[in-house]
């Protein structure tokens, strides 16, 4: 078999300053078809001809690996889409393996009461410092030379640094996206159907024409967030903070924003049939056009001077929602 590409080859020394070059093996288990023309220092051009498997290594050089290819990909429009599918790959198979390691001494009291409403003790987890390293390299990609859509479902970024990160048109199906900081992110088009978010930061994400189907986005902050057009039907904003969001067209269908946080949010136009707003915060929310046909609307703080859905009236003391005779109240309050 053909020895790995010589972009991927460091020299072990003897003492004298030469040694012979070691394979530095960044995806383990993940086929690689490529080879290097020459040596790093002078092309960054790949062929993809001979299947060369990667073995595991140490995490610095993994991450040192990780780091080549993002060179390669940034020096050669043609070995872009290649090195893409390789890191996409590595994050998919990789990003579940626990981090800390099990036996990591690391722990956090968790007293949230959405996640454990007694308290307890749980092992922190994070996302790997390789994975971390790959999606970082994935996310200042030039998505100019992308041949297909960056295909991340199923992976396990929990805690990860997605800031800024270009991740338009990804697909991030049934990700696990819990307490990732994705500020500014840009997922145009993403495809975050039944994925995790929960108390992830989304603050001033664009979020255009995403499809958030089924996703659960409780206590995340989508504060300043563009979701123009975006798909939240049955997803799960309980406790969100969506302060002065863009929600323009959006179709909300059945989501559930019970408590949600939503002052100054646009929600010109959006469909929000079936959906809840048990005691949702909607202080000088815009709602022009807005769709609330069979919405729970029982305590929602209703914005000044907007019209008064058919079925419900507003108590003028608590500037809140109570249902009129005969219209479904949504769920009791707690005592």
């Amino acid at each position: 078999m053909p020895g790995p590409p010589a972009a991927l080859t460091r020299s072990r020394s003897t003492g004298s300053g030469f040694g012979r070059r070691q394979p530095i093996a960044v995806m383990s288990t993940v086929p690689w078809p490529v080879s290097l023309r020459r040596p790093w220092a002078g092309v960054s051009r790949l062929r993809a001809r001979a299947p060369v498997r990667l073995r595991p290594v140490e995490l610095d050089v993994r991450i040192g690996g990780v780091y080549a290819l993002e060179g390669i990909a940034r020096d050669s429009a043609r070995d872009h889409p290649a090195v893409v599918e390789v890191l996409t790959a590595f994050v998919r198979e990789h990003s579940r393996e626990p981090w800390p390691p099990p036996d990591s001494p690391r722990t956090t009291r968790i007293t949230w009461r959405g996640r454990f409403r007694a308290g307890g003790w749980q092992q922190e987890r994070f996302t790997r410092p390789d994975v971390q390293a790959a999606v970082t390299a994935l996310g200042r990609r030039d998505a100019r030379r992308d041949i297909q859509p960056i295909r991340l479902n199923g992976a396990d970024l929990t805690a990860a640094d997605l800031r800024d990160a270009n991740l338009g048109g990804a697909d991030l199906t049934e990700a696990t996206l819990r307490d990732a900081d994705l500020t500014r992110t840009d997922l145009t088009g993403a495809d975050l159907r039944d994925a995790d978010l929960t108390r992830a930061d989304l603050t001033g994400a664009t979020l255009r024409s995403a499809d958030l189907g089924g996703a659960d986005l409780t206590a995340a902050t989508l504060r300043s967030g563009d979701l123009r057009g975006a798909d939240l039907h049955a997803t799960t904003l309980t406790c969100a903070t969506l302060t002065r969001a863009d929600l323009t067209g959006a179709f909300l269908g059945g989501a559930d924003l019970t408590e949600a946080t939503l002052p100054a949010v646009i929600l010109r136009d959006a469909d929000l049939t079936r959906a809840r707003l048990f005691r949702a915060d909607l202080t000088r929310a815009d709602l022009g056009g807005a769709t609330l046909t069979e919405a729970t609307l029982t305590g929602a703080k209703w914005p000044q001077g907007a019209p008064i859905p058919e079925g419900w009236k507003l108590n003028t003391r608590a500037g809140r929602l109570i249902a009129a005779a005969g219209t479904d109240s949504g769920p009791p309050e707690a005592s």
